[in-house]
């Protein structure tokens, strides 16, 4: 009885937490890559930040009536919150129809030079959007697409015109 009285009065007092040094910075878009692999009938998306995300969004457009919205998440993030690299992968259905979000893309490789792309991120800790970059056909597609970001941060991704037909 004597040690359990000693235990919770010698405890030492709680602090208060001078703040997460995780989520201490916004993040910021290092790096943006993508891939279509006709032959296995997928999008590959990868998005590397400084600092810890709280996800983000891949959107593909074609024009502004037909845009695709989809969710991408952390697939490794470092332990000390340095960084974080983002992944998506997407199938691609024989009916375009079947395309659902999040899983796959109603888009054919084939139609690469025809689209717009977009990668938006946030914060760790939530409050919005982050950062952002668009590439691809045109750019300024964002601005007339309903809740899409309008994103000004325009990136060259090399674009082969020559993918096969799937």
């Amino acid at each position: 009885m004597i040690w359990l009285w000693f235990a919770c009065t010698s405890s030492p007092k709680l602090t208060q937490n001078k703040g997460d040094p995780f989520h201490g910075e916004d993040p910021f878009i290092e790096s943006v890559d993508f891939d279509c692999d006709s032959e296995s009938a997928r999008w590959s998306f990868e998005v590397r930040t400084t600092h810890w995300t709280g996800g983000g969004q891949v959107w593909i457009a074609e024009n502004a009536d037909q845009a695709e919205k989809h969710r991408i998440t952390s697939d490794k993030a470092a332990a000390d919150g340095s960084s974080d690299q983002l992944k998506l992968s997407l199938s691609i259905p024989a009916d375009w129809r079947d395309a659902k979000p999040d899983a796959s893309s109603r888009w054919l490789c084939r139609d690469v030079p025809d689209l717009t792309f977009m990668a938006t991120i946030y914060g760790a800790a939530g409050g919005g959007i982050k950062d952002c970059r668009t590439w691809g056909s045109d750019p300024t597609i964002w601005t007339e697409i309903d809740n899409a970001f309008d994103c000004d941060t325009v990136i060259e991704i090399p674009i082969d015109t020559g993918i096969a037909d799937r």
